[in-house]
């Protein structure tokens, strides 16, 4: 299954590390997460693996500029897969075995046919 890396970053351009100094609080925090989740909503696409988090010294001109990364592992969940990739393909398979078994002169051969093609062009 598919897992994706979302990175957040912070820090400033114009203030140097002397004027704003970034830290990560992660004294009350599990190691694998190290932002706070009191405010987090589950989603019903993907899990969320872990939050790990850097802090990042670098120079330039002269000038100490701190950065703080938040990055967010997650991981795609199977049912969506399931709902919306495999159970309409499957459906839509059906209704064409469907199709070709109906006698031409049926009535719900037309209603079949044009359901399935409504279904295609969404």
């Amino acid at each position: 299954l598919p897992k994706f890396t979302e990175i957040v970053k912070y820090g400033s351009w114009t203030y140097t590390g002397t004027k704003l100094d970034l830290h990560i609080d992660d004294t009350d925090l599990s190691e694998r997460h190290k932002m706070d989740l009191s405010y987090y909503v589950p989603n019903g696409e993907f899990d969320l693996l872990a939050t790990p988090a850097d802090r990042i010294e670098s120079t330039f001109k002269d000038e100490r500029y701190v950065e703080v990364f938040f990055r967010m592992h997650l991981k795609r969940k199977t049912l969506y897969y399931g709902l919306n990739w495999i159970v309409p393909s499957v459906l839509i398979s059906i209704s064409n075995v469907l199709g070709f078994t109906m006698p031409s002169e049926c009535g719900e051969k037309i209603t079949l046919r044009e359901f399935t093609s409504l279904h295609f062009s969404k």
